[in-house]
Parts: structure tokens; C-alpha cells; sequence
């Protein structure tokens, strides 16, 4: 039987539109890898944009968060009378502040160790056992004004950042491993990790404390809100003259002292800023009605 030149060149003509199928598909295909890989590599560039600076939203977001979980693990009072005067003295405190607009908390937990936390967006904590150890409202005061600080120079959320930078950048390698293997994991995903990465770091921080340099910053910066708002810019100070008498070996003190300078170091810087002009103001700001029967009532638990 006889073929046509038609019948002769179907094959060939078919091995021409599979070539160029398969070339097509396999442009395609690099397209992809390169369009996931430029995905994949500019991961870190973003990673970094995305935790250098979180908007203040998710600040709060965070923070809430952290706060939560740490009343979880520490209850607070159950006294309304002094949960709202420590809040009185706070507010006056934020009133004196740059950030105003914060959705400030502040709460006494029930616990008898001595210690004060803040969180990011405002949320300013401080134990039952610290509380019973002031002798005045400056204490008070350069305490809560030390927490606030620490939101106002936001040196919690800058050491949350770097934490979660560092714990997503292993991630990007997950991300290509992924890919490779047929994985639809993107960047985008790792990105999607920040919350849980910041959140996870920020639980650890609080067991490990700030660096030397920022609680000694908070210390300088919180004296000044203190000395603002009229309370006596040594209260703080005095305070710390206590803490050393307790000792830091001290089952209560053992946390605090654990992750902040010495007292008698916190001293001395405190005393070289008051030579400095604090010492000028007197701290005129006194309310020791209210604050005796702040005590009082904390004794009676």
C-alpha cells in the first residue's frame, strides 16, 4: 500500500509539536523555579522590613497577648480599690508621657516575689510582694515610670524583633528545602510566622530580662517621667537601697535581680543624673492618705 508525502511527514510532524510542547512546559517550568526562587531569596530583605518596625496595632496586638499570659501564670489582686489606685497613679504617670494614646493597663499580681513587668503597647505589671515592700508613693511611681520606659523607648519590642528575625531566617531555608521538594510553601508563609515567632520570644524575655544598657536607660528615661509628673525623682532610688538590703540571693528577689544590674549599681546612676539638675526639684507630688490605705488593705490578704 502506498503512502501519501502527507502520511510520511505526520511523524515528523509530531515530534516537532511535542518538541516544542515540551519546550514550552519546560520554560514554563523554569519560569516558576525562577519566579519561587526570586520569592524565596528576597524572603530575608522582607523578613527584616517586616520586623524592623511593627505598626503600632500589632504592637498592642502583642503585647495583649504577652500580658495575658503572663496574668495567667501570675493572678491578680482581687481588690478593686487597690487595682484602681495603682491604675490613679499610672495614668498621671502617662499623662506626663509621649504616648499618650497607648491603651495603658496597669495591675498588681498576687504574688508574693518581688518584680515589675511591662509589655509592649502599655501593659505595665507589678507583684503584691514589691508593693508591700514601698514605704512611699515616689516609690511607687519611679517603679511604674521605669516599667513605662521601657514601652515609651520600646526596648522590649526592638529585643522581641531581633529574636523573631533570627528565628524566621532559618526558616527561608525550610522555604527552598520546600519548594525542591514540591512543597507550596513561600515566603509568604514565613512572613505569616512573625506573630508566633515574636509572641514565642517575647514569653522567653521575660525570663532572661533586657540587656544591662536598657534597663539602665528605663532607669534614667523613668525618672524623668517621675520627676515630670511631681513625684520625688529619688523614689526610685530609695527604693533600690531596699532591695539591696533584701539581698539578691533572696528566694522573692531572685528573678528580679536575676535579669536587671545591681541595686547599687542602678544607685549610682541614678544618683550621678539627680547631681546633674533632678536634684532641683523636690518632688512636691505626695498623697500619703491613699497611699497608707493602699497598704493597709494590702496587708489585710
Amino acid at each position: 500500500m502506498s503512502t501519501s508525502n502527507n502520511d510520511r511527514c505526520a511523524p515528523r510532524s509530531a515530534r516537532l509539536v511535542t518538541g516544542m510542547l515540551m519546550l514550552a512546559l519546560a520554560s514554563s517550568a523554569y519560569a516558576q523555579l525562577t519566579f519561587d526562587l526570586g520569592k524565596i531569596l528576597s524572603a530575608p530583605q522582607k523578613i527584616q522590613n517586616a520586623t524592623s518596625e511593627l505598626p503600632q496595632d500589632k504592637e498592642i496586638a502583642l503585647g495583649r497577648g504577652i500580658a495575658a499570659r503572663l496574668i495567667g501564670a501570675m493572678p491578680l489582686v482581687r481588690d478593686e480599690a487597690i487595682q484602681r489606685y495603682v491604675n490613679d497613679v499610672g495614668w498621671w504617670l502617662v499623662s506626663h508621657t509621649e504616648r499618650r494614646g497607648l491603651p495603658w493597663r496597669f495591675a498588681v499580681t498576687d504574688t508574693s516575689t518581688l518584680g515589675a513587668f511591662a509589655t509592649p503597647g502599655g501593659h505595665v505589671l507589678i507583684t503584691r510582694g514589691l508593693l508591700a515592700l514601698m514605704q512611699d508613693e515616689h516609690q511607687l511611681a519611679g517603679v511604674l515610670a521605669h516599667e513605662m520606659a521601657h514601652v515609651l523607648r520600646k526596648h522590649h519590642l526592638a529585643e522581641i524583633m531581633r529574636e523573631a528575625q533570627t528565628s524566621l531566617a532559618s526558616d527561608v531555608a525550610t522555604t527552598a528545602l520546600s519548594f525542591f521538594s514540591g512543597s507550596n510553601s513561600t515566603e509568604g508563609q514565613i512572613l505569616g510566622a512573625i506573630g508566633k515567632e515574636a509572641f514565642g520570644a517575647g514569653m522567653e524575655l521575660y525570663g532572661t530580662g533586657l540587656s544591662r544598657e536598657d534597663e539602665l536607660d528605663a532607669d534614667a528615661h523613668g525618672t524623668v517621667i517621675a520627676t515630670r509628673a511631681g513625684y520625688d525623682p529619688a523614689g526610685l532610688a530609695s527604693l533600690l537601697f531596699t532591695l539591696d538590703a533584701v539581698g539578691p540571693n533572696t528566694e522573692a528577689y531572685a528573678l528580679m535581680s536575676s535579669t536587671h544590674p545591681s541595686a547599687r549599681d542602678r544607685i549610682v546612676q541614678i544618683e550621678a543624673q539627680l547631681e546633674r539638675g533632678l536634684e532641683r526639684h523636690e518632688g512636691t507630688l505626695r498623697d500619703e492618705a491613699r497611699f497608707g490605705h493602699m497598704q493597709q488593705r494590702l496587708a489585710q490578704r
